[in-house]
């Protein structure tokens, strides 16, 4: 649990918002890591409860005017419902090819993945929520688990099903958006000789990567294409900026780019001149082009199409709001679990120090890049899940006879049963 709590309710908060303030607001992800971990760092160290008490308020509302809005999106594009699940279903057996941000292949790839996200939405079979419930004040742990129940099925078969429902129904997972971004890490831009194409699951054959010096004319790449969520970038243009934020006085770049051999087509890692020799920092570099979109930038992008002239035009923002305080919730709350879970190992004086990395996890998430935040997350979740599962089947017998005994003591009536 301590290391997941890094990991799946830590890092991975911070990049969701990080990268979402990113795409919808021009905000730099290192001042957003900066801003979040301060104020995580505020309730948990701090002791600062009012952030929290504030954001527990807020989430519920949150959810619920998130999934209002996304039953009106459905109700805008009622015609497009039933393709939707019929496209569902046949991608589930039968996976296209890559696009908008998700890369095709075959169905246990799919499966995998599916499998890997639908955990990470509700936490079932991990062992984190239990260590909250655990706390709850009640004599009847039948009847908290029937409460915690309810986590799973809003979580996932709610609102993840209306979530995938407005992307698939606006035709936003099969477009690309125009965007402009920084070049680091973080934007996860990988460079391809202009001959190579990304192939099913997401696959850059070594050769294809591209790797040496290329010239750029007017902000126009030569020999080389960028790749963004398993797909090409269109229309790309290099933009030189003053500084290190995007500027209206920014211009086409001129000059050349070195791609270092062990970068391995990691575009961040790029060198850039001027045509006089002059190296630029990558900082003052930007990317503009249509590129496909994934995670929450997509979601965005489905609920700002999908509202049109109902949000004036600003249905992205919901989405925004609602990863701020979502992310936010979650963080203070995976804090708690680590806490006990290192009282339980270390004792009272190790709690401090956990709370301290855990902050600063919180910013190397947001300024860290999505395969290596997802990647630790992925694993982290694993490591929890296997011995957790593990124990809930040597249970089972247990929880099976206190159900059961619950039953009797006519607290809970099985199904088909009135009264």
């Amino acid at each position: 649990a301590v290391i997941c709590s890094f990991g799946t309710g830590n890092a991975i908060q911070s990049f969701t918002v990080a990268d979402q303030f990113r795409q919808d607001l021009g905000i730099p992800t290192v001042l957003t890591g900066l801003v979040m971990a301060l104020l995580v760092g505020a309730v948990i160290l701090g002791g600062i409860k009012r952030i929290g008490a504030v954001t527990s308020k807020l989430v519920p509302f949150m959810c619920v005017l998130y999934i209002f809005a996304g039953l009106v999106v459905l109700g805008l594009h009622a015609g497009d419902v039933w393709p939707a699940l019929v496209t569902v279903f046949e991608s589930a057996f039968k996976p296209a090819a890559q696009v908008g941000g998700f890369a095709g292949g075959g169905f246990v790839f799919m499966l995998t993945w599916g499998v890997k996200r639908g955990l990470f939405s509700n936490e079932s079979g991990q062992g984190s929520a239990p260590i909250a419930h655990a706390s709850a004040k009640t004599d009847e742990p039948i009847r908290e688990g029937n409460v915690a129940m309810l986590g799973p099925f809003v979580d996932t078969l709610v609102v993840c099903t209306i979530t995938g429902m407005v992307i698939i129904t606006t035709g936003v997972w099969s477009h690309k958006q125009v965007q402009r971004l920084p070049v680091n890490s973080q934007s996860a831009l990988t460079a391809i000789v202009s001959s190579a194409a990304v192939h099913s699951n997401g696959v850059i054959e070594p050769g294809d990567l591209a790797a040496g010096k290329f010239h750029v004319a007017q902000g126009e790449p030569e020999g080389f294409t960028l790749v963004r969520n398993n797909g090409a970038v269109s229309r790309t243009r290099l933009l030189r900026a003053k500084g290190d934020l995007l500027d209206r006085g920014a211009r086409p770049f001129d000059g050349r780019v070195l791609i270092p051999p062990q970068a391995g087509g990691e575009f961040s890692a790029a060198q850039f001149f001027t045509a006089g020799g002059r190296r630029i920092p990558a900082s003052r570099i930007w990317v503009e082009g249509a590129a496909l979109q994934n995670g929450s930038p997509l979601t965005s992008w489905a609920f700002q199409k999908g509202l049109g002239n109902l949000a004036g035009g600003r249905g992205n923002l919901l989405v925004t709001v609602a990863v701020l305080f979502f992310a936010l919730s979650t963080a203070i709350s995976w804090s708690y679990y680590g806490d006990r879970s290192i009282q339980y190992l270390a004792g009272d004086r190790w709690i401090v120090p956990y709370r301290v990395v855990y902050v600063i996890m919180h910013f190397l998430g947001a300024i860290y890049s999505l395969e290596i935040v997802w990647t630790f997350g992925d694993t982290a979740l694993g490591l929890m899940t296997f011995p957790n599962l593990l124990a809930v089947l040597l249970l089972t017998g247990k929880v099976r006879k206190m159900k059961q005994d619950y039953v009797r003591s006519g607290k809970l009536r099985p199904p088909g049963q009135g009264g």
